[in-house]
This record gives structure tokens, C-alpha cells and sequence, in this order.
């Protein structure tokens, strides 16, 4: 049982770290302003797919809590890294107040996009597993 349990997890962090790899490459898309309701289906559509995965597949249904809380990590993580980076290019561009003002907005208004995109996606994800694991 304990083999079996391992075997699992191992599957199932395969599964998460796919599932968050396609994630982030959708959060290109909405944390663009504009385009942010525009691809926002896109983004409950996966989650959706993520969720109705994650009740047929029978062995990780033990591993639906985690993966609310390990891609909630993992989004948390890639916000940090991807702020300091933005950070640091941001303090090596000289320019005038007003261009570092509406530069800053906009980064304010992407962490903004990422947050929503995140909450969306781990509502959405959380939704669907409870609404497919009860048909």
C-alpha cells in the first residue's frame, strides 16, 4: 500500500507541475490588461479541465486539497521571483517622473491581473472537482 501511495504522488506532482507549466503560459494572456476578459474562458475552461482531470483520474483524489494549496505556493513563488526581477529592471531604467509613474501603475495593475487570474483559476478548479467527483 505504501509503494502504491508513493507511486501515486509521484504521478500526481507530474500532474501538478504540468497543469501549472500550461497555467503560467495562460497567465500570459490574462494578466495583459486588455486582453484579461477576453481570455478570462480560457482560463475558467482549463481550470474546469483541471478539475474534471483530477476526479476521474480515482488515485489523486486524495491529492485534490494539495493541489489547491501546492499550485497556490507555486503561483506565490513565480509572483515573487517575476517582482524582483521586475524590480531590479525597473531601478536600472532612467526616465523622466511621469514615465516612471505610469510604468509603476502598470505594474501594480499586472500583480493586480495575476492575483484575479490565480483566484480564478483555484475557485474554478475547486468547483469543478467538487461538482464532477458528485455526478
Amino acid at each position: 500500500m505504501t509503494s502504491e501511495l508513493v507511486s501515486n504522488f509521484i504521478l500526481y506532482l507530474i500532474f501538478l507541475f504540468v497543469t501549472y507549466w500550461v497555467c503560467l503560459q495562460i497567465f500570459r494572456l490574462t494578466t495583459y490588461h486588455k486582453y484579461f476578459l477576453k481570455s478570462l474562458p480560457l482560463l475558467i475552461g482549463y481550470s474546469i479541465l483541471v478539475g474534471g482531470l483530477m476526479a476521474s483520474i480515482q488515485p489523486f483524489h486524495q491529492f485534490w486539497l494539495i493541489q489547491i494549496w501546492g499550485s497556490a505556493l507555486l503561483f506565490v513563488f513565480a509572483w515573487r521571483t517575476q517582482a524582483k526581477q521586475t524590480q531590479k529592471l525597473l531601478e536600472s531604467i532612467v526616465e523622466d517622473a511621469d514615465e516612471q509613474n505610469s510604468r509603476n501603475l502598470s505594474v501594480a495593475n499586472t500583480k493586480a491581473y495575476y492575483v484575479l487570474s490565480v483566484l480564478v483559476y483555484l475557485a474554478a478548479y475547486a468547483i469543478a472537482f467538487i461538482l464532477f467527483l458528485n455526478a
